[in-house]
C-alpha cells in the first residue's frame, strides 16, 4: 500500500469510527419565547425560560425513550411504570446536561434556544443504573414538584399582580415572584451540577452546587450532592462540612451518615465513621422498606466496595471500621449480617478475606487459613490471600506450605517487598539461610530503605558466611533506625 494511500486509508477509518460515535448521539432542540411581566427583570426572564425549555426537552426525551424502546416499562415495573414518559423525563434531569444555544432579550420579550444532547447507549445505562436508586428518584421528584410549584405561584403572581392596585400590595407580591425567581435559578444551578457530576466534571460540578447554594441555603441535598463531588476531588475535609450541614437540615436521611461514614473512613476517624454508619442501619432498621439492590462488584481483593446504597453494605462497611479499631469480633459479626441481609455477600471473595483478617486478629490462625481458602477459590488470582494465608501457616510452623503460599504470591506479584522478606523469614526456619539471603537481597532493591532487611540479612550472614558483609547490614540497619541492629553491631563488629 502507498503511502498516500495508506493515510486515505486512516482518514477514511477515523472517519468511520466518529461517524459510528455520533450515530448514538441524539440531539434535541427547542426554542421558547417569554414575555415579560410588570415584575420581571432580564434575569428572571432567563431563569423562566431555561425552566420551561428544560422541562419541553426532558418531556421530548421521554417520548423517545419510550418510542425507541430505550428503557421499557418491564425493566422498572410497579409504582414507575404508571405515566412512564413522565417519569423518564423527570429522571433523565439528573443525567442530562441543557446547552444554551442562542438567546436574545428586547426588555419586552426573551428568546432562547436550548438542547440536550444524548448519547442512546449511555442513556440506557444511567437510566437502568438511576431506576433502582431509590434516593436519587426521590430527590429529582423532589426537585420536580419544586418547579411546578414555582412554576405555578408565578402564573398565579402575575394573575394578582392584574386586578392589585395597591402599591404595597405590589411590592409584597414582586418580593414572593423574587423569590420564587431564584427558587428557579437554585434548581437549574443544582441539577447543572448533577449533569457535570455525571459526566465525571467534578470541579465544575462543585461550582454549579455553590452558586445553588449562594441562593438558597435550606435544600440539604445541595450540600450533599456538592459533598460527593468533594469527595471525588478527595477534599474530605470540606465535604466532611457539607455532610454536617445537610444532616443539620435533614437528620432522618440514612444516606447522608453513610456518606459522611465513607469520608470519616478516608480521615482515618474509624470510631466516628462506626457511629455514622450504625445510625444509616438505625434509621434504615425502622424502615418500611429499604434498599435491597446488590452490584455485582469486580472479583478483586484491594478495593473499596461501591456504594450500592444497601443495609448489607453499610454492615460491610462498618466491618472494615471495627477491624481498624482491633474490634475483631464486631466485624466478623457485621460481615454476618451483610451475608444475612443479601445472599451475594456469601460468594464474594472480600468478605473471606476480612473474615480471614479478623480471625488473624483473634489468633485463630486456623479459622484463618479456611477463610483465606475460600477467597482464593472465589478469586484464585488474588496474591495477598495467598500471603495472608502463608503468614497463618507461617505461625502455625507449617512451613513447607507457607513458602508454597508464598511462591504463588509472588508468582502473582512480584514487586512487594513483604512477599520476599517473610518467605525469607520461612527459608531460614528450614536453614536455607542463602535462599533467606537472595530473598531479603530482593526486598532491598524493591526498598532499600527497609532497616528490617538488612537487620536480618546481617544475621544471615554471620550464620553462614562467618560474619562476611554482616557488619555493613548491621550498619545500615542502624543508620535506618533498626536499634536492634546497633547490639549486634557491639557483640560481632569491631
Amino acid at each position: 500500500m502507498s503511502q498516500n494511500n495508506r493515510i486515505n486509508f486512516l482518514l477514511f477509518i477515523l472517519f468511520f469510527s466518529f461517524c459510528a460515535a455520533r450515530a448514538q448521539e441524539k440531539t434535541f432542540i427547542k426554542e421558547y419565547t417569554y414575555r415579560a411581566s410588570e415584575m420581571d427583570s432580564k434575569a428572571s426572564c432567563r431563569a423562566i425560560s431555561i425552566s420551561q425549555l428544560r422541562s419541553a426537552l426532558l418531556n421530548e426525551i421521554g417520548v423517545y425513550v419510550e418510542s425507541e424502546s430505550i428503557l421499557k416499562t418491564s425493566d422498572v415495573g410497579g409504582k414507575f411504570a404508571q405515566d412512564f414518559i413522565e417519569n423518564i423525563a423527570t429522571i433523565s434531569a439528573g443525567i442530562t446536561k441543557l446547552e444554551v444555544l442562542e438567546e436574545k432579550w428586547s426588555g419586552e420579550t426573551y428568546w432562547m434556544k436550548a438542547s440536550i444532547t444524548i448519547d442512546k447507549k449511555n442513556l440506557e445505562e444511567s437510566l437502568k443504573q438511576l431506576v433502582v436508586d431509590r434516593q436519587k428518584v426521590k430527590e429529582l421528584e423532589t426537585l420536580k414538584q419544586q418547579l411546578n410549584e414555582a412554576n405555578k405561584k408565578l402564573e398565579a403572581l402575575n394573575s394578582e399582580l392584574k386586578t392589585t392596585k395597591s402599591e404595597s400590595q405590589k411590592s409584597a407580591i414582586a418580593r414572593i415572584y423574587n423569590s420564587e425567581i431564584n427558587e428557579l435559578q437554585s434548581v437549574d444551578y443544582f441539577l447543572s451540577g448533577k449533569a457535570k457530576f455525571k459526566a465525571g466534571e467534578f470541579q465544575q460540578a462543585v461550582l454549579d452546587f455553590t452558586k445553588s447554594i449562594d441562593i438558597n441555603q435550606t435544600n440539604s441535598d445541595v450540600y450533599f450532592s456538592r459533598a460527593e463531588a468533594r469527595l471525588k476531588l478527595n477534599d474530605f475535609n470540606r465535604a466532611l462540612l457539607d455532610l454536617n450541614y445537610a444532616i443539620y437540615l435533614s437528620p432522618s436521611k440514612w444516606y447522608y451518615y453513610f456518606e459522611r461514614g465513607g469520608a470519616k473512613d478516608h480521615l482515618k476517624d474509624f470510631h466516628g465513621a462506626i457511629s455514622d454508619f450504625d445510625r444509616s442501619i438505625e434509621i434504615l432498621d425502622k424502615a418500611e422498606d429499604y434498599p435491597l439492590h446488590f452490584v455485582d462488584y469486580d472479583s478483586t481483593i484491594d478495593y473499596v466496595f461501591q456504594k450500592d446504597g444497601t443495609i448489607a453494605g453499610i454492615y460491610f462497611l462498618r466491618a472494615q471500621d471495627k477491624y481498624a479499631i482491633e474490634d475483631f469480633e464486631g466485624a466478623i459479626k457485621d460481615l454476618n449480617n451483610a451475608a444475612s441481609y443479601d445472599a451475594k455477600f456469601t460468594k464474594s471473595a472480600v468478605v473471606y478475606w476480612w473474615r480471614g483478617n479478623a480471625k488473624m486478629g483473634m489468633k485463630d490462625f486456623s479459622g484463618a487459613i479456611l477463610e483465606f481458602n475460600k477467597a482464593i477459590e472465589l478469586y484464585p488470582e488474588d496474591a495477598d490471600s495467598y500471603f495472608r494465608r502463608g503468614r497463618a501457616k507461617l505461625i502455625l510452623e507449617d512451613i513447607n506450605q507457607a513458602i508454597t503460599d508464598f511462591n504463588s504470591a509472588i508468582a502473582i506479584n512480584h514487586n512487594k517487598e513483604d512477599f520476599y522478606f517473610y518467605r525469607g523469614l520461612a527459608k531460614a526456619l528450614l536453614n536455607d539461610f542463602r535462599g533467606g539471603i537472595l530473598d531479603l537481597e530482593k526486598v532491598i532493591e524493591i526498598n532499600p530503605k527497609n532497616a528490617n532487611a538488612y537487620e536480618i540479612r546481617g544475621e544471615y550472614k554471620h550464620t553462614i558466611l562467618d560474619n562476611y558483609g554482616a557488619c555493613s547490614d548491621f550498619k545500615k540497619a542502624y543508620e535506618l533506625g533498626n536499634t536492634d541492629a546497633y547490639e549486634a553491631i557491639k557483640k560481632y563488629c569491631k
